[in-house]
């Protein structure tokens, strides 16, 4: 008896069908992920003040003037000036900044006074400028500009004053400004620019007054 019932019990066994496993759960949706807000510039006066520099406005107070010169302005410090669109005149004499910064004043369409004095501006850093054709005042002495940067200030023919004091620039550089009509103003002191070039120049330009400092 004992072995039909084992017989019994083995059979029940072997005939049942496997249950089927349980379903995994489904995963938990991943947490949303806030997007990442745009840089802001915040406010480009307060900017500018922290960093030593003092701006200036027009009756309808709108920036026209920044002065960073002998700040610790660095290149990158320089994108506050794209939000100042309407400014005029910006001095960054004897700062640190190169070519690199002058990129972000590149869009400042309606400048008309610039100062890079004793900056690391090079021909390239000019070729960044190419856009300024307000400009009527640029001070680059001091700068490594060479004669072969000179080209490029053909995309500025409004240019009144010009520096080239304490550069490597000589008598093929300043060639390259004859067709400067509205030139008034040359600072040729401690460049490579002879007497025979600026003589030159004067024929082509005789309204050209030349001088050795500022």
């Amino acid at each position: 008896m004992l072995g039909l019932v084992s017989l019994l019990a083995v059979a029940c066994t072997t005939s049942r069908s496997p249950q089927p496993a349980a379903p995994a759960p489904a995963p938990a949706p991943a947490p949303a992920v806030a997007p990442v807000p745009a840089p802001t510039i915040g406010d480009p006066v307060a900017r500018i003040t922290a960093l030593g520099g003092t701006v200036a406005y027009d009756d309808a107070k709108r920036v026209v003037r920044v002065d960073l010169h002998e700040t610790k302005v660095t290149d990158a410090d320089l994108i506050v000036l794209r939000e100042l669109p309407e400014l005029r005149e910006l001095d960054l004499r004897k700062t640190a900044i190169t070519d690199a910064g002058l990129a972000h004043v590149a869009p400042l369409a309606k400048l008309r006074r610039l100062n890079v004095f004793r900056t690391q501006m090079t021909d390239l850093g000019l070729a960044e400028l190419a856009r300024l054709t307000e400009l009527e005042i640029l001070l680059m002495g001091g700068t490594r500009v060479t004669d072969g940067g000179m080209a490029r200030l053909r995309s500025h023919p409004k240019l009144r004053k010009l520096s080239v004091f304490d550069t490597q620039i000589g008598d093929a550089g300043v060639a390259q400004l004859a067709q400067h009509r509205e030139l008034r103003i040359l600072l040729i002191g401690r460049s490579r620019v002879t007497d025979d070039g600026a003589a030159r120049l004067k024929a082509a330009i005789p309204e050209l007054a030349f001088t050795e400092v500022l």
